[in-house]
């Protein structure tokens, strides 16, 4: 019913001629089952059901077939599961971001389980549907950037490839760039974790950020736990009561005040760990340590890992903050947080803004 409501067209489609073709030539050669067809089709608003098998289908999937070939057998059932609208785009446009991921790979080391293309049909085969000129190649730009792969005049060049760290973490590629790249960018770039000129080039001797931090939801998780985080810090509540006349009564109109002081991300004031930098792996064991070396851990500016991928409760035990006080604060101070990182984004780039 779903399909029809989207595409009515698909009942002018014959069964003996259109339909049942298609279905059958999936089942048989990807070895697809019902349940399966039936949510590629879903997944793909029913653009699946017009494909021509001669013209589209088989094509498509040869030459995928082609591009994973020595790997698993069901690497190619993964891509298409995955990202099904893979086999509404055309050959030539496939190959040209394959020779594209290729090139980037020829920057790099070769001694790896799968090419760059491969890595990313498999594990984000969107990026796959993404423009180049306007999406994928701006992207890459800016990659190099942050990176420090853009200076010619840099004294010291990258440990690690330009290839290696989007291998690493692919699923940036399907990040879009200015609601999601950039404001997180300009998050960690105030806040002291990366450390990015007006042009975004790493600054010189700077440590790089690790890709898979760009992916971490900046309006859930990481504004919220630094805000909080900078409720606790005792100059920071000094601030805060300067900045409302000394009145502690209204939390939200403090919030507010200090948040546009800077739009939104007032700086760490104390136990700034200069050891804790981007490419930190921030393991378990890492963070004990760091929360043992504190009694009062909300003085510590939270490391990276902890701000992004800790759970809420590890998040709020390593922090010194009931989760309960936690919850609520989000609740209460999200919305506001998110308006004003949307409103710098605004003023910046136009960029609507989404509340």
């Amino acid at each position: 019913r779903t399909i029809i409501t989207t595409n009515p067209t698909v009942t002018n489609l014959k069964v003996d001629t259109n339909l049942r073709p298609r279905i059958e030539y999936l089942r048989n050669r990807c070895n697809f089952t019902d349940r399966q067809i039936s949510e590629l089709v879903r997944r793909s608003a029913g653009a699946l059901l017009y494909l021509s098998v001669t013209n589209n289908l088989e094509p498509t999937i040869e030459f995928l077939s082609q591009l994973f070939h020595g790997y698993p057998p069901d690497s190619l059932r993964k891509c298409i599961l995955k990202h099904p609208s893979i086999l509404t785009i055309s050959i030539q446009n496939l190959q040209q971001k394959v020779a594209f991921f290729h090139a980037i790979d020829q920057l790099g080391e070769q001694d790896r389980d799968c090419a760059l293309a491969v890595k990313i049909g498999l594990r984000c085969p969107m990026a796959y549907s993404l423009s180049m000129k306007e999406n994928l190649i701006p992207k890459v730009e800016l990659l190099k950037k942050i990176w420090g792969y853009s200076s010619s005049t840099s004294s010291k060049q990258p440990s690690r490839t330009l290839s290696a760290m989007i291998y690493e973490s692919p699923g940036i590629m399907t990040l879009h760039l200015e609601r999601n790249i950039k404001p997180t960018l300009n998050f960690l770039n105030q806040t002291g974790y990366v450390q990015l000129d007006q042009d975004w080039r790493l600054i010189e001797g700077a440590s790089p950020i690790r890709g898979r931090y760009l992916s971490a939801s900046l309006f859930k998780r990481l504004l919220p736990r630094w805000h909080i985080c900078l409720r606790k810090n005792d100059n920071y509540n000094d601030n805060y009561n300067s900045m409302d006349g000394g009145n502690d009564n209204d939390n939200a109109a403090s919030l507010d005040k200090a948040a546009l002081h800077t739009l939104g991300l007032p700086q760490w004031s104390i136990g700034f760990n200069d050891n804790d930098n981007s490419m930190d792996d921030g393991d378990d064991k890492k963070v004990s340590h760091q929360k043992k070396r504190t009694k009062k851990a909300s003085t510590k500016k939270p490391s990276l890992f902890t701000l992004a991928f800790t759970t809420d409760e590890k998040f709020c035990q390593l922090q010194g903050i009931s989760i309960d006080e936690y919850k609520e604060f989000c609740e209460k101070e999200g919305p506001k947080l998110k308006f004003l990182s949307q409103f710098e984004t605004w003023i910046k780039t136009g960029q609507p803004i989404n509340v």
